[in-house]
């Protein structure tokens, strides 16, 4: 009889634009799970978000706005988590907190869990990269294990997450089974919201450039482009993860020159999109595109117009654009149930192995009900 459970993610990005949750149902155990995506449900950040970025930011704050912040953030996960689940008891939740510093091997994935944990009296799972890090490892990129999980196809494929920054997991095609595991690639790459973002503030006045719509409408400047292509690919040294002081704002003063705002914007999308493709191997078939950045027109165009593998998006196999980061949260929290690393260490690059992933609130009873 196969084993079934359901696994509740959440995710804060670093761009700060809200809380994803996603319910899965996960059948089976370890390595061998096969996951299919319940709902999903986003929501603001509300009360903890200004706290959280004037974390992010670096800004002095005393202990009690920390805890301030923390504990409102994990009530505003646990609000998300409660309408998410309906009627579902998830037997966990693996929440990833909020970024607020990462320079390894220092990192603060920062929230209450114990809040979450209380209200949904199930075991709550957060902190996952802390394991790796103490052992040496960036602690990122972090998803491409539940990538693996997710997409894994007869082709090869490469997943790009187009959220604040952008990670790519380039997957092998699966005729090796969990053998293939070792031949996962992944990198973080470049900025990419926290670019967009920047850019939409500074020339429309506005948080983001909503679905894309005005770089649509004009073309890539060639001058600046090449500019900041070159700005982009000396951004990330060899085998180090980005985090605090690499959003990138100061890449951009070339972008300023270009006086139509259409072209500007259109400039960059095209930019971000180019130096993703500079990374994929001539071996997959598929690129699958997800994270907010997915849902900008002008950057999914970007990619088609100088790809020469498919393109898609995580929709289209199964998975919400944005539940992609909370499902692989609890792809990951379930696998670190079940005992299995859940960074890999070719990607990570730990100097020892890594203990026990996880920092763990269970309920009450949890102990009594394992062991009874």
């Amino acid at each position: 009889m196969t084993f079934h459970r359901h696994a509740l993610g959440i995710m804060t990005g670093t761009s700060l634009d809200g809380i994803d949750a996603a319910l899965v149902r996960l059948d089976g155990r370890g390595l061998a799970i096969h996951v299919e995506e319940v709902t999903h449900h986003a929501a603001p950040l509300g009360d903890a978000g200004d706290l959280l970025r004037q974390l992010a930011s670096g800004e002095p704050l005393d202990a009690a706005a920390w805890a301030q912040a923390g504990r409102e953030l994990g009530q505003a996960c646990l609000e998300v988590a409660k309408d998410v689940a309906g009627g579902v008891k998830p037997d966990l939740v693996s929440v990833h907190g909020q970024t607020v510093h990462h320079a390894p091997p220092c990192s603060i994935q920062w929230i209450d869990a114990a809040v979450i944990a209380h209200g949904m009296a199930c075991p709550v799972v957060h902190d996952l990269r802390g394991s790796d890090l103490a052992a040496g490892g960036q602690g990122a990129p972090i998803t491409p294990l539940a990538d693996w999980i997710m997409f894994r196809a007869a082709d090869p494929r490469s997943v790009v997450n187009l959220g604040g920054f952008c990670n790519v997991t380039h997957l092998p095609d699966d005729s090796e089974g969990p053998d293939g595991i070792e031949a996962i690639e992944a990198c973080d790459l470049c900025p990419c919201n926290h670019l967009l973002d920047l850019a939409a503030l500074k020339l429309l006045d506005a948080p983001f450039d909503e679905n894309g719509a005005t770089a649509c409408k004009g073309y890539c400047d060639e001058s600046v482009a090449g500019i900041l292509l070159e700005r982009l690919r000396n951004i990330t040294p060899s085998g180090r993860s980005l985090g605090s002081g690499d959003e990138g704002g100061e890449l951009l003063d070339p972008l300023w020159q270009i006086p139509q705002v259409e072209t500007a914007l259109a400039t960059l999308t095209d930019v971000i999109a180019r130096r993703v493709l500079e990374v994929i191997p001539g071996s997959q078939k598929q690129l699958l595109l997800g994270g907010g950045g997915a849902f900008n027109k002008a950057l999914v165009d970007a990619f088609i117009r100088h790809a020469d593998l498919k393109v898609l998006k995580v929709d289209s196999v199964g998975i919400g654009i944005q539940a992609r980061e909370a499902a692989a949260m609890a792809i990951l929290g379930t696998l670190a149930m079940d005992g299995i690393p859940v960074t890999l260490p070719a990607v990570t690059e730990p100097t020892e192995p890594a203990h026990f992933d996880g920092s763990w609130c269970l309920p009450r009873d949890w102990w009594r009900n394992q062991y009874t």
